[in-house]
Formats: C-alpha cells, sequence, structure tokens
C-alpha cells in the first residue's frame, strides 16, 4: 500500500466504503497535479509564443475537469439503493468515464484546430532552460499518474479510472513530442510546433475515442469478462456431484460490485427434489459472498440415467456439430407416442452464425429422418449464447 493510501484510507473501512475513498483520492490528485502543470505550461507557453506548449496546458486543464467529473462519479456511484434505483447507482462510474472521454476529444478537437492555424500563419517559438525544465518535470509527473490510476484502476476494478490512466500515458506521449519540438527550435525549427500540435492533437483524440469505447460497452452491455464466467462455471460445477451441467449463464451489470448473475444448473430428473433445492441455495449463497453479486440459479432436470436418452442426445450432438462446430445443445427431452417420438431441445448458436430456425429445425430434422429414423420429430428452439462462450458440457455426456 502507499503512503497516500496508508493516509486516507483506513484500514477499518468496509470494502465498498474503500472503493470510493480510493475513486475520490484519485480524483483528489489528479485535480491538484494537473492545475500545477496547467499553470506551470500556460505561463512557459505565453512567454515561449509556442502553440504546442498552450495546447498541453490546455489539455492539463481538461484533465483537472475530467478528474472533477471523476470524482464526482465516485461519489454518486456511492449512494445506497433506494426505490427508483434498486439495484444502486454504480453505473454512474461509467457515465464518469464517459464524460471524461468526452472531455478529452473536445479538447483534442480544439487543440488539432488552433494547431492547422499554427501551421498556415507560422511563428518562431522561443525556448529556454526552463521550458525544457517543466516538460520534462510534466512527462515523470503524468507517468505517475497513468502507473498510479491503473494500479488502483486493477485494485477496484474501475473502467473510470483505466480511462483515466490512458489519458496520462498518452498526454506522456503528446508532451514528449512538445518537448523535441522545444529542444529543435533552438537549432532553428522552430516552425515545427503547429505540427508537432496537430501531432499531440491527434494523440489525445484517439486516447478519448478508446476511453469512450471502455466506459460506453458496461452501459451498453457486454459480456462477461472469460475470467469471471470461468469463476462462476468451476463454482456451480464443483460444489456436488448432482450439478450436472450448466447452461444460459447471464451476467447483468449494474456497476463494479453490483452484479446480478443468473444461470440454469441441470440436475438428476429422478433426484429429491428437497436435497437438491437445498443445494441450490448453497450455492447461490456461494457465488454472492466468493464474487460479491446476486445470483439467481433455475433448477433443469435432465435424464442422467436412461441409456437409451443418452445415446439419443449423443446422436443429436453430432447432427448438430456437422451443421455448425460451434452449435451446443441443452435442456434435452424425449417425448414418446404411439406414433412417434418428439426430440425436444434448445440449440446455443454463435453469433457470427446467420440463422433461421425453421431453416435449422429444417436441417437437423432431415438428418435425424436420414440416421436415426423416420418416426422421430425434432422440436428446437434457437438459443442465445450471451456470454460468447460455448456452455459447460453435461457430464453426463
Amino acid at each position: 500500500m502507499g503512503i497516500l493510501e496508508k493516509i486516507f484510507i483506513k484500514s477499518e473501512y468496509s470494502q465498498e466504503k474503500k472503493r470510493t475513498e480510493y475513486g475520490i483520492l484519485c480524483g483528489v490528485l489528479g485535480i491538484f497535479l494537473n492545475m500545477v502543470l496547467f499553470l506551470s505550461k500556460i505561463i512557459i507557453g505565453t512567454i515561449s509564443g509556442s502553440i504546442a506548449i498552450t495546447a498541453d496546458a490546455l489539455n492539463n486543464l481538461s484533465d483537472a475537469g475530467a478528474s472533477v467529473v471523476t470524482l464526482v462519479g465516485f461519489k454518486m456511484a456511492s449512494q445506497k439503493p433506494d426505490p427508483n434505483h434498486p439495484f444502486g447507482h454504480g453505473r454512474m462510474e461509467y457515465i464518469s468515464g464517459f464524460v471524461v472521454s468526452i472531455f478529452i476529444i473536445i479538447m483534442a478537437v480544439e487543440l488539432i484546430q488552433s494547431s492547422f492555424l499554427k501551421i498556415l500563419n507560422p511563428q518562431e517559438a522561443r525556448t529556454s532552460v526552463y521550458v525544457i525544465l517543466v516538460l520534462i518535470m510534466s512527462i515523470l509527473v503524468k507517468f505517475y499518474m497513468a502507473f498510479y490510476n491503473r494500479r488502483v484502476g486493477k485494485k477496484i476494478n474501475s473502467q473510470s479510472l483505466f480511462a483515466t490512466a490512458t489519458d496520462s500515458l498518452s498526454d506522456c506521449v503528446a508532451t514528449s513530442i512538445v518537448l523535441i519540438v522545444s529542444i529543435l527550435a533552438k537549432f532553428g525549427y522552430g516552425f515545427l510546433d503547429g505540427y508537432a500540435g496537430v501531432a499531440v492533437g491527434f494523440f489525445i483524440l484517439y486516447a478519448g475515442y478508446t476511453a469512450a469505447k471502455d466506459t460506453i460497452n458496461p452501459l451498453l452491455g457486454q459480456p462477461p469478462e472469460p475470467e469471471f464466467l470461468d469463476k462462476i462455471i468451476y463454482i456451480v460445477t464443483h460444489y456436488n456431484e448432482n450439478i450436472v451441467g450448466v447452461h444460459d449463464v447471464m451476467v447483468h451489470d449494474y456497476g463494479p460490485g453490483r452484479r446480478i448473475i443468473s444461470l440454469h444448473a441441470e440436475v438428476p430428473v429422478d433426484g429429491n427434489i428437497i436435497e437438491l433445492h437445498d443445494i441450490i441455495d448453497n450455492i447461490e449463497n456461494k457465488l454472492n459472498n466468493d464474487l460479491n453479486c446476486i445470483s439467481v440459479i433455475h433448477m433443469d432436470p435432465v435424464v442422467t440415467s436412461d441409456k437409451d436418452v443418452i445415446e439419443l442426445k449423443d446422436k443429436i450432438k453430432i447432427i448438430v456439430l456437422k451443421i455448425e462446430s460451434s452449435m451446443t445443445i441443452h435442456d434435452f427431452r424425449v417425448v414418446k407416442g404411439s406414433t412417434h417420438t418428439n426430440i425436444i431441445f434448445d440449440v446455443v448458436v454463435p453469433y457470427y452464425m446467420d440463422a433461421n430456425e425453421a431453416i435449422l429445425q429444417k436441417q437437423i430434422q432431415e438428418e435425424v429422418n436420414k440416421q436415426i429414423g423416420e418416426d422421430y420429430f425434432v422440436v428446437i428452439h434457437m438459443d442465445t449464447d450471451f456470454t460468447k462462450k460455448k456452455r459447460v458440457e453435461s457430464k453426463s455426456n
């Protein structure tokens, strides 16, 4: 733990309180350091007549404003749930991160415009030892901010702090360009000042775009991280031998530490319903405690002891795999009648496959008629993989 954490983050704080305090600490630190850099650069930029340094100073000012947004975002995200927001206000952190990225993009566009004007109307920029020292100090400070925000961002899993860290790294590159041009100005290349401003602007613009993409994805709804999904599946499938498979895993993200998990757990159809229900309750509690989430599990009874059903399921799996190797099946049921047998199951179709349910059913039905028999009828439901990951196959397979 760093010195700042030891001073401001108390060990007795709850995890949620610590998370908020970390966000506020990073916001206050960002405001202070960026204002110091802004004042230093605006002074030397005005004295030297360098558009690149002045633009870099304005970028630091926008960063200070972005830090204010980050601070407010963490504070608002920490508010408790209320009747109008029963899942809390955690997404305010994502919104604040998106606002930060908009700040970055606006500043980049303005910087590019002013730099083009400087190219069209070139003026010699003056440089000095003080200019060089301030720019070197700025690079070191921004590198420290990038390192610190990324470290804290990983610790509390914050996209807002990741966006701030990305912006700080891009500032290091941008200020390095300004530094190089300032040194070249001493050798008669001051006309490069406007070009440096354009280069800095595009670096900042790209950083803003990257940050916006990373913060808006959770708001729009994105698949869970593969590592998080693996933890869910491992906990469920390894808790008890009566859990024979998992499918339809969904993760709803209402902000860091505010996730809701829903899934279907396959259990033996001939098992004791009271015992199975107790197992499911215990798994829900374990998910809640281990992953800091709310979980809801639906029990799906599946046949695990009927050899004919298991053999038929294996044949259907092969047929489906031949149509598309990434497709899987679950909720497999067999309903026997006096004249025919219905085979009912769900097919998980990958996103990249442009499939129609009626056409897919016809394809499977034709193969069933060829390989299994004319008196078997297929009834399917096309399912969506919300995790972009293959379902865990039943242990009975």
